[in-house]
């Protein structure tokens, strides 16, 4: 029978190696490598900061919004709102509107930047050089 090895300790192959070495061996290796772990710090608090932070406002959903009280002091309503929306006679006129809009926005926003941005590069003028920025422009819109 084999002898349990205390919780402390871990079996690294066949030497023991106790886990608060096991810990420092893991922060001398963190600490060689640190300046690429700063360069991780601007990608990390991007995806903190514009991903993660906005997800903390979409409990309004689920609360009665009032103003004067914010968002973490208003009342918690659950699935009423919901419950409200997918109930009401014009439910499936809105959802139709909502999902023609989407469409629209797909056929004309995209095609047209593209083919304006093709259009310019034809162009041999020199003053339409300076023209060939506003289809990336549009782009961003």
């Amino acid at each position: 029978m084999k002898a349990r090895l205390p919780a402390t300790e871990l079996r690294t192959g066949k030497q023991r190696v106790e886990a608060r070495t096991f810990r420092q061996s893991i922060w001398r290796r963190m600490m060689q490598d640190k300046h690429l772990y700063m360069m991780l710090l601007p990608v990390i608090s991007f995806y903190l900061l514009f991903k993660f932070a906005p997800m903390i406002g979409e409990i309004i959903a689920f609360k009665n919004y009032r103003f004067a009280d914010g968002v973490f002091g208003s009342q918690w309503v659950g699935f009423k709102h919901f419950q409200m929306i997918f109930a009401s006679p014009d439910f499936w006129r809105i959802l139709r509107n909502t999902l023609v809009l989407n469409l629209y926005s797909l056929v004309f926003g995209f095609p047209i930047p593209v083919v304006l941005a093709l259009l310019l590069n034809e162009v041999r003028r020199k003053w339409y050089k300076s023209y060939k920025t506003i289809p990336y422009l549009m782009l961003r819109m």
